[in-house]
């Protein structure tokens, strides 16, 4: 459970530091005198890749979990 908690928490901070990051990035692009309009596509574009990617990393985290847990319980009991 302590465990779970844990996840959630740092979850949480990972999600902060993306918001910050794409505001900080938004800050950025309008002083540069570019408009949001033109970047719709691009960040688009990079917002579905980064959603495939996480999904794709999260997957593969779950598959090696549950390979590692049979033979961790064997190990211990």
């Amino acid at each position: 459970m302590m465990k779970a908690a844990g996840m959630v928490r740092g979850g949480v901070g990972i999600i902060a530091l993306v918001v910050l990051g794409v505001l900080n990035g938004i800050v950025e692009v309008s002083q540069l005198g570019v408009s949001l309009q033109a970047l719709r596509e691009p960040f688009l574009t990079l917002s579905i890749l980064a959603a495939v990617y996480g999904l794709l990393a999260v997957l593969l985290d779950i598959r090696s979990a549950g390979e590692k847990r049979p033979a961790q319980a064997s190990v211990g009991g």
